[in-house]
């Protein structure tokens, strides 16, 4: 039995889901530039709802100060110059209508590390990868989790109101068939930075902070493999083998991004930022007692405390960009979160939008994350510049959705897999302070990327 409620620009339809999961209605739904965003239930509640969207009315895409507008209908394609983040406020559709839920459509898709550039020089880019990449949906299926209820929801961002086809949606989530699930497979992954060049790296590093040039860098390493058969494979070994808060299974004309990030970079809904500073890693333990043994080494480590505190404060200095100054706080301090390979440090700061300003100007505050190029910013980034000799891409941006209704949500863009044109890639970083020591930095990149890695390697 389902239901309808329309109001101005909004038709939502309501479905029994207690046989039906994401997975199945995301094989089951048949069209081109799909995606998937969930929650795992571990993450603190906040995995009530999955998202599923497909056939995107239009796409913006662009890097150093231009933007083009593809709209899928027509063919068309429309260019526009000016600083992106000022673009994409302007190119957004805005409906105010209240649906009831985080996201009720709008843009979903990255902002690529190389977007704080805007036509700087920067590294080579060997995968031409866009610094900003979104698909905007005018309807999607909500899965809720708590009540086993799918809800396929349309927001009219035409001028003109179009009833929607909800009827051919219903019917394929329903009644669709799902084909037989391809095989994946993928070589051994290779890196073009050998452990002694990633070593001999992180000394440079440690020199020049000694030097008093920066306090902290994050380098990174770039992983990569051959892989054939379909990447929704892996999305799904993924989710299993790690959940996180953020889960995101993205395509786009010629690349797929498979991700499961631990971190927020920042949320905006209503009027209050959020965004939660990670800084401080061990793996995990083979039992309990080596679990609790490595959690309390992790916290009563000097380098990783001070690490962790930086962060906190350059999170800090961020919100004061594009929060009343008054309401910032740390609402939660050096909490350890527990994930199936690693643990981290995780604290908690937020404040109010300061009168006038658009949620894209806190995403635009926080770009790229302390977390992913250390302190001071621009400094780290500098340095980055000068030793990564491949550019980042998407590897330590935003990955997640502009809603209609002005609300984002974005995840850093880390734990993630690009996949394109046959390869497969996955990126990795360690903090590197003026007490690292290069082997360890290293086994840090390692361990972090190992939750991508697993996954894969059982899929041979």
């Amino acid at each position: 039995m389902t239901t309808e409620k329309k109001n101005l620009r909004v038709t939502a339809r309501k479905i029994e889901g207690d046989s039906l999961t994401p997975i199945l209605i995301f094989r089951r739904l048949k069209g081109s530039h799909k995606f998937l965003l969930e929650s795992s239930s571990q993450a603190g509640g906040s995995g009530r709802y999955s998202f599923i969207g497909l056939n995107p009315q239009k796409a913006y895409r662009g890097r150093d100060g231009v933007v083009e507008e593809i709209v899928y209908s027509s063919n068309k394609t429309y260019t526009h110059e000016g600083e992106l983040y000022t673009l994409l406020k302007r190119l957004m559709p805005r409906i105010t209508e209240d649906a009831g839920f985080p996201f009720t459509g709008g843009a979903v898709g990255y902002v690529g590390y190389g977007a704080a550039r805007n036509g700087e020089k920067r590294t080579a880019d060997d995968l031409h990868i866009p610094d900003v990449y979104f698909n905007i949906y005018d309807t999607v299926v909500i899965y809720d989790h708590h009540k086993h209820e799918v809800t396929l929801l349309h927001t009219e961002i035409n001028p003109v109101y179009e009833t929607p086809d909800l009827d051919a949606i219903e019917d394929m989530i329903i009644n669709g068939s799902v084909e037989k699930e391809e095989e994946v497979a993928l070589s051994d992954y290779r890196c073009a930075i050998s452990k002694e060049e990633f070593e001999r790296r992180v000394q440079l590093v440690v020199d020049a902070i000694k030097h008093g040039q920066a306090e902290q860098v994050v380098l990174s390493r770039r992983l990569e493999a051959d892989i054939a058969g379909d990447p929704f494979v892996l999305y799904r070994k993924l989710r299993r083998s790690n959940p996180s808060p953020y889960m995101y299974y993205m395509e786009f004309d010629d690349h797929t991004v498979i991700g499961t990030s631990p971190e927020s970079l920042v949320r905006v809904s209503g009027n209050k930022v959020l965004t939660n500073p990670i800084a401080g890693t061990r793996r995990r333990g083979r039992d309990e007692a080596e679990d609790l043994g490595l959690e309390k080494e992790l916290r009563s480590d000097p380098k990783e405390l001070s690490e962790h505190d930086m962060l906190v404060e350059v999170s800090k200095k961020e919100m004061q960009q594009v929060c009343r100054p008054e309401t910032i706080e740390v609402a939660k301090y050096l909490e350890t979160v527990r994930y199936e390979h690693v643990m981290h440090l995780v604290s908690e700061v937020e404040g109010d939008l300061a009168p006038g300003l658009h949620a894209l100007d806190a995403l635009k505050a926080t770009m790229p994350a302390g977390t992913v190029t250390g302190s001071p910013k621009q400094a780290a980034m500098t340095i980055i510049d000068e030793l990564e000799d491949q550019h980042r891409g998407i590897y330590g941006g935003a990955i997640g959705y502009i809603g209609l209704n002005g609300n984002i949500d974005f995840a850093l863009t880390i734990r993630t897999m690009l996949v394109k044109e046959g390869k497969a890639y996955v990126q990795a970083g360690a903090g590197i302070v003026e007490a690292s020591v290069p082997a360890l930095e290293y086994k840090e990149t390692s361990n972090k990327a190992r939750s991508l890695l697993e996954a894969t390697e059982t899929v041979k």
